[in-house]
């Protein structure tokens, strides 16, 4: 199956933060999270240079994190190969939250399109989101 949408996000991927609420009670994204959702965006629409896509769409998503600098030379280098798993926050679905509102109205018309997902979190020397979307219909 080919792929309709790829897309690699270099740099540190940020997970959506949770909303945060003024002293009147208005809700607002915070900052962190609404300049990489704006930067995700730009790069997803310099790329995608058609009319969002509104069917059915299966989305795989990597988020590759850099193993802590207060670990050994040892231990990171076995979260690089696999043997260490991240089983930090922020959680695996906050990536996903963020990945997906990214593409919403750029790439897919509406991330209800998405009707099934993978994902994964691992540790990487090049911290990186790699989003694909492949077609259903």
């Amino acid at each position: 199956m080919t792929p309709i949408y790829y897309q690699t996000f270099k740099g540190d991927p940020v997970a959506k933060g949770r909303p945060r609420f003024t002293r009147q009670g208005r809700a607002y994204t915070p900052a962190k999270t609404r300049e990489y959702e704006e930067w995700g965006k730009a790069l997803a629409k310099s790329q995608w240079r058609q009319l969002p896509y509104d069917g059915p769409v299966h989305a795989e998503i990597m988020v590759y994190l850099i193993p802590p600098k207060s670990w050994s030379r040892k231990k990171r280098a076995a979260a690089v190969s696999g043997e260490v798993l991240p089983v930090s926050r922020p959680d695996l679905d906050n990536y996903c939250k963020a990945a997906l509102d990214i593409l919403n109205e750029v790439v897919i018309k509406d991330d209800s399109c998405v009707i099934s997902v993978l994902t994964a979190k691992r540790y990487s020397n090049s911290p990186r989101l790699s989003i694909k979307l492949y077609s259903i219909a």
